[in-house]
């Protein structure tokens, strides 16, 4: 042996000059998909950590096929488009991996993998070109973790923070958002947009003679109708208890007032469950618009609570609105 192969501590088994050194290395990383290509694009390392993330054997894929065998298209496709834009050159197929390893010497982004088995699964892709002893690319690897979960967890809490739990509508400071940049909308353009404040009449006697379960079967049930009647641009809301909120884009106090009577009308024609059976709902709305002479869009919320207020205090089950 060489002076060299018996200084190195491993001995000549684990020495790097050694090819069953680097098979050796790549079977360990059980945890990480290894996915190396040639400049064109077909695969030449696929390596037991890609074989268990992906479903497929390494010799289905080596030498015969190209990383898009297990992109989501669609996706690919979308990042092409994006980077012919930002380049102002066309970039396609092999190249929507490798432009930007390339351009900066790698790319670190979140990509969308096709099993086999067709499940899909989130990865975090590390894209590096490799390089021959002269400096020029011979070759790519990407080395990718399943980040699935991750990405999942982080998707779920953003719902919970924007949304009511048990009703699944837009909680209160997701609605505040989007009222806000409606009134700054309407301001700068000149167009209208309403409110609607919504209010189950007597829901207390509902949670007391019927138990919460079935109070909030009545929550679910009003907030399924709203979704039910209202336009995708619109926005209804649970804003706290039985009380509900709905933005309505472009909208004319007359157009909400017709819209809030609507929703009364079919209200009055559902029911919900409960132990004792099933029983109706009635409720009460206030209707305003955003004007003017508003400084802000909590003005025009409080003239809402106040048309509310007053179509409690005058019967119940009945719209009242105010400009």
């Amino acid at each position: 042996m060489s002076g060299d192969k018996l200084a190195h501590p491993g001995g000549w088994a684990t020495h790097p000059d050694n090819p069953a050194w680097y098979r050796r290395l790549l079977a360990a990383a059980s945890e990480v998909a290894i996915i190396a290509t040639d400049t064109q694009g077909v695969i030449t390392v696929f390596n037991r950590g890609a074989e268990k993330m992906l479903g497929y054997p390494a010799a289905e894929l080596v030498g015969r096929q190209t990383p898009a065998a297990f992109h989501l298209a669609e996706e690919v496709a979308a990042r092409a488009k994006e980077m012919s834009v930002a380049l102002g050159r066309p970039v396609t197929g092999f190249r929507t991996f490798t432009t930007r390893p390339d351009l900066a010497g790698s790319e670190k982004r979140e990509w969308t993998f096709v099993r086999k088995d067709g499940r899909r699964v989130t990865v975090s892709l590390v894209v590096t070109p490799v390089c021959d002893d002269d400096g020029a690319t011979c070759g790519y690897l990407g080395m990718a973790v399943d980040v699935t979960d991750r990405v999942r967890a982080t998707r779920e809490l953003k719902t919970l923070a924007r949304t009511d739990p048990l009703t699944g509508l837009a909680n209160r400071r997701v609605f505040a958002e989007a009222a806000e940049a409606e009134f700054e909308r309407c301001k700068r353009f000149d167009t209208t947009a309403a409110l609607l404040m919504i209010d189950i009449d007597h829901f207390k006697a509902v949670n007391d003679a019927r138990g919460h379960e079935a109070g909030d079967k009545a929550l679910v049930a009003l907030a399924n109708l709203l979704t039910a009647t209202v336009r995708t641009t619109d926005v209804p809301a649970r804003y706290g208890g039985e009380e509900f909120v709905v933005l309505l884009t472009g909208t004319t106090l007359a157009g909400a007032a017709d819209l809030a009577e609507r929703i009364r009308e079919r209200t009055a024609r559902i029911t919900a469950p409960s132990p004792s059976g099933a029983f109706g709902l009635t409720i009460s709305i206030g209707a305003t618009v955003f004007t003017p002479g508003d400084k802000d869009w909590t003005e025009a919320l409080r003239r809402a609570d106040q048309a509310l207020y007053q179509a409690k205090s005058t019967g119940r089950n009945k719209v009242t609105a105010a400009a």
